[in-house]
């Protein structure tokens, strides 16, 4: 089962890096107001790769280095924001489910 939980780290940790890389800099929701960049996008899926990590029962270093770049992520798309309010509650909210 662990197994299971290691690859998924592992391919998610792969999308953020091909994602930052080689996508366009914004993706419009189109059922909302909200705009998602690279850095959102990257934010949402260190925060996921912490969650997979928790259950996976890493060390608390490891998910706390992914909380980090979470947080950093979102801060960066968070100051960098000119798409609006609807998209800057967006950030507020993810911001705040992080510890």
């Amino acid at each position: 089962e662990l197994k299971q939980y290691d690859e998924a780290i592992a391919q998610y940790s792969i999308f953020v890096e091909l994602m930052l890389a080689g996508v366009d800099e914004i993706m419009p929701d189109p059922t909302s107001d909200i705009i998602y960049t690279k850095d959102s996008i990257a934010g949402k899926n260190y925060k996921r790769i912490a969650d997979i990590q928790k259950l996976a029962g890493k060390s608390e270093e490891e998910i706390a280095a992914s909380l980090a770049k979470a947080k950093e992520y979102y801060l960066r798309a968070k100051e960098n924001n000119t798409h609006g309010k609807a998209t800057q509650d967006y950030l507020d909210q993810c911001l705040s489910e992080l510890p």
